[in-house]
C-alpha cells in the first residue's frame, strides 16, 4: 500500500520515520533546515498541499507537477518514477548527512524506504490532509491542530500560500471556519486504523 511509484500529475501521501526512535528534529533550527531542504529538492517537482513535522517522523501531501512544468527547469530522464523518487532520496540523504555531522553520529537516520501512497480521489485527498494536520493531536502533543507550529494548517489563508493551493482549498471549503470545523470533526483514530497508519 505504501510503496507506490511516483508519476507526473498525481497526488501522494509521503511520510517517513526515524530509526530507533531517534528524534529527527532536536532543535528549532532542525525544523527550519529540513523545510529549507524540502523546498530546494521537492518544490521544483511538486506542489505541497499539507505537511506536518513531528519530533521523530513527518507527513506530506504533495501533487507532482506535470512533465511540462518540470521540464522547464530540469532535465528528466526516461524513467519518470526513478527521477522523482531520487528527488526525495536526495532530500533525506542531504538532511541525514548534515544531521549526523552536527550531532556527531553515524549511519542511517530514516527508515528505508520512505512510504508513499497514491491518493485515490478528492475525498481521500482531504482526508489525508486532515490526518496530517491532526497528527500532533493524534499523538497528544497539542489539543488543537492550529496549536502545532510545524505544520501547514495555519498557512492556508496566508498571502504566501501558492495560488494553486488556495484555489484547491477554496473549491472545497466555503470559509476559514468551514476549513477549521472539517479538521476539528475529522475522525482521525478511525482513519488511522483504516489506513493502517502507525505514525
Amino acid at each position: 500500500m505504501y510503496s507506490a511509484k511516483l508519476y507526473f500529475g498525481r497526488s501522494y501521501h509521503i511520510f517517513n520515520h526515524s530509526i530507533e526512535e531517534v528524534n529527527l528534529f532536536r532543535r528549532e533550527n532542525d525544523y527550519f533546515y529540513f523545510l529549507k531542504l524540502f523546498d530546494r529538492h521537492i518544490s521544483p517537482v511538486a506542489y505541497v498541499f499539507a505537511y506536518c513535522l513531528m519530533p521523530n517522523h513527518f507527513h506530506f501531501l504533495v501533487r507532482i507537477k506535470n512533465r511540462e512544468e518540470i521540464s522547464k527547469n530540469l532535465k528528466i530522464n526516461k524513467d519518470e518514477s526513478q527521477f522523482l523518487t531520487r528527488k526525495f532520496s536526495n532530500l533525506f540523504n542531504s538532511y541525514a548527512k548534515t544531521y549526523n555531522k552536527i550531532y556527531r553520529r553515524r549511519g542511517r537516520l530514516f527508515l528505508y524506504p520512505y512510504k508513499r501512497r497514491l491518493i485515490s480521489d478528492i475525498d481521500d485527498f482531504f482526508s489525508v490532509m486532515a490526518y496530517i494536520h491532526n497528527n500532533p493531536v493524534h499523538h497528544n502533543f497539542v489539543e488543537k491542530a492550529e496549536d502545532w507550529k510545524w505544520s501547514s494548517f495555519c498557512s492556508f489563508y496566508s498571502a504566501k500560500t501558492a495560488e494553486i493551493i488556495r484555489k484547491e482549498i477554496a473549491k472545497e471549503f466555503k470559509s476559514k471556519d468551514d476549513f477549521i470545523d472539517f479538521h476539528k470533526n475529522f475522525p482521525i483514530e478511525k482513519f488511522a486504523v483504516k489506513m493502517d497508519l502507525t505514525y
